[in-house]
This record gives structure tokens, C-alpha cells and sequence, in this order.
């Protein structure tokens, strides 16, 4: 508030708001995620009042949707990039579904950035939204929110609409992740259909098998695919 005559409470801008949706005035609070589990420390440096970042600076906000990743309030992602050296003090957290959220003030120049699931696994990006490091980038020149996306893809996550969990699993997946193939094994006899999608909801593979299958990974890009059968649904990692 400003305590200079009288008490005001400022207007926090949208790319800082807990909410960044509510242009209203509801949420209208600035927030930041400090880790004292994992003894994270977070500079926070003096910013202008109604202002989102210290002078000199931009605020560069991370959304990032774990639908198909792993991330959970007991293992938080990170952000690691140009900005940070230590991929801890980034925490991102979930304010709403399974997008989890993280910002920066950075420097108005191109930063890269990646991110680490809630394992730590550091994710690997399937498309052209990468520099040559496999990193994603922006050029930071305002204030921002960037798009949405999909962990381990360049665009936000399709709406596959089958859960992991939904079916009793007879079939299983060794060899995974994987650079080469998956081997898909049916203990039982009976015929199994499968689609192989990515995370843009794209599908990649149709095909089915009776006891086992090579699941030929080595013409894919690297990054997250979603394997959807008649005996159960399962995530799967080419690296």
C-alpha cells in the first residue's frame, strides 16, 4: 500500500497478478513461491510501486501444462535457463488444472530456458521452438506472459482424453525411456489395438499385435508420446 498521504492499495499488474485471467480487480495480489523444504533461495529485488519488475528489468512469466508429465505439490517442476544456474530456486507452482507456473526478471536480450518435471528429469522439446541447445527461447523486450505449453512440446497439450489409469494393464512396456524401440508385451493371448500419439495430439501410429511388439522409435523426435490401447494407456519417453 502506499502510505505517502493515504493508504491506497495499488493495481497490480496482469503479468504479476496471482490470477493473470481477472482484469477486474479480483486476485489482485502479487505472489512468489519460496521453497524452505528444500532451503531454495529467492532474491526478490525492489520493484515500482504498481510496477511488475526492479528498473531495468522485465518480468518473463513461465506457463507450462503437466497433463501428460509428471508434477505434483509433493514434486514441484523447476525452470532452468540463461537467468538462473540453479535450477532449485526456480519452483513452479499450480494455481489452476495442471499448469504449473514460474517468473522471472530478466534482462531485455534472448534467453533460453527448459524445464525439469517434478522427478527432475529435464525435458526434451519436440519441434522448431528450439535454439540449436535444444532450448526454448524468447526475446525479451516487454513485460510478458508467455503462451502456454505443453511440457516437452512447442505448443500447449492436445486433448487426448484417455487417462493413464483408466484400464486394468495387461500390457506392458519395457525399454522405457528409450532411444531406439519399446517392446510392448500382452500377458495374455488376446488381440491388442494401440495409437501412439504426441503431445500436439497428433497421431503417429496405428497398429495392433497378439503377444508382443517392437515399437519402433528411431525415426521419432525426441520428447513425450502417449500410447493408448485396448488394454491400457501409457507415457512414453524417446530421448
Amino acid at each position: 500500500v502506499n502510505g505517502e498521504q493515504t493508504y491506497e492499495v495499488e493495481i497490480v499488474p496482469f503479468e504479476s497478478r496471482v490470477d493473470y485471467d481477472v482484469t477486474t480487480g479480483v486476485n489482485n495480489y502479487r505472489w512468489f513461491y519460496l521453497d524452505s523444504v528444500n532451503a531454495d533461495t529467492t532474491l526478490i529485488g525492489g520493484f515500482k510501486y504498481g510496477a511488475n519488475a526492479p528498473a531495468g528489468k522485465k518480468i518473463m512469466r513461465f506457463i507450462v501444462d503437466f497433463a501428460y508429465a509428471n508434477a505434483s505439490a509433493t514434486q514441484l517442476p523447476h525452470v532452468i535457463g540463461s537467468f538462473n544456474n540453479n535450477h532449485k530456486a526456480m519452483s513452479m507452482w499450480n494455481f489452476r488444472d495442471k499448469h504449473y507456473e514460474a517468473y522471472a526478471f530478466v534482462d531485455s536480450t534472448m534467453q533460453t530456458w527448459r524445464v525439469l518435471d517434478g522427478a527432475g528429469v529435464k525435458e526434451i522439446i519436440a519441434g522448431n521452438c528450439t535454439n540449436g541447445a535444444g532450448d526454448r527461447t524468447w526475446n525479451v523486450m516487454n513485460d510478458a506472459i508467455l503462451d502456454t505449453v505443453c511440457f516437452a512440446a512447442c505448443t500447449g497439450c492436445a486433448p487426448v482424453n484417455i487417462n493413464e489409469n483408466q484400464l486394468e494393464k495387461t500390457v506392458s512396456i519395457s525399454n522405457n525411456p528409450t532411444q531406439y524401440s519399446w517392446i510392448l508385451s500382452n500377458a495374455t493371448q488376446s488381440k491388442v489395438n494401440f495409437v501412439l500419439y504426441n503431445t500436439s495430439g497428433k497421431v503417429v501410429l496405428k497398429d495392433s499385435f497378439i503377444g508382443g511388439y517392437r515399437l519402433d522409435a528411431s525415426t521419432l523426435a525426441n520428447g513425450l508420446y502417449w500410447l493408448q490401447t485396448s488394454h491400457g494407456n501409457f507415457k512414453l519417453l524417446k530421448q
